[in-house]
């Protein structure tokens, strides 16, 4: 825009002032373009020499910190990678643990439950076992207790029947006969 402004001042001024020739022409001032231009030249080179290292320098800087930055995301990732795997690794030991904990507790408690059922039965055939033996032990008691009151009642009849006392040892032998004749005492 303001180009355009510059051309149209020139024509403006080139018609008041007659028809110029050349770059003048067009409105430029060929001192002022060749002063402007050694201003940008110089302008280059103090940029250059100055400014353009320090730029370079914070460049650089940035540059290798992004780079350092890079890296170590690089070597987090990988970290947490190995991390992860380590993880993965120690929960599959723990859960393997955990299932042989199960296992060894479920076959110690199959192990307690068939002792003790072992020592169930051993204990109830003890019991049965000391039951028959007080049952036979009170089965002979009672056929003792029920000979000798048969013995006695024997002989209580005998001597009603005869109404006389036979002598102990003529008792006892006949109670002994009578007994091993009697079916209920063989």
């Amino acid at each position: 825009m303001a180009v355009l402004a510059t051309i149209a001042a020139a024509a403006e001024g080139q018609a008041l002032h007659g028809q110029a020739s050349g770059i003048g022409a067009l409105g430029l001032n060929v001192p002022a373009l060749l002063f402007q231009v050694l201003n940008f030249i110089i302008l280059l080179v103090v940029l250059r020499v100055f400014a353009y290292p320090a730029i370079l320098r914070v460049l650089e800087v940035r540059r290798s910190r992004i780079a350092e930055g890079l890296r170590t995301a690089d070597e987090l990732e990988a970290e947490r990678i190995k991390v992860a795997a380590e993880r993965t690794r120690t929960l599959q030991a723990a859960q393997a643990e955990a299932q042989l904990i199960i296992d060894t507790a479920q076959q110690q408690a199959e192990n307690f439950l068939q002792a003790a059922h072992a020592k169930a039965q051993q204990d109830a055939e003890a019991s049965l076992a000391e039951a028959k033996r007080q049952i036979d032990e009170a089965v002979r008691v009672a056929r003792r207790t029920l000979q000798a009151e048969t013995t006695q009642l024997v002989v209580a009849a005998t001597e009603k029947v005869l109404a006389k006392k036979v002598s102990s040892a003529a008792d006892m032998r006949l109670i002994k006969q009578a007994i091993e004749e009697s079916p209920h005492f063989s």
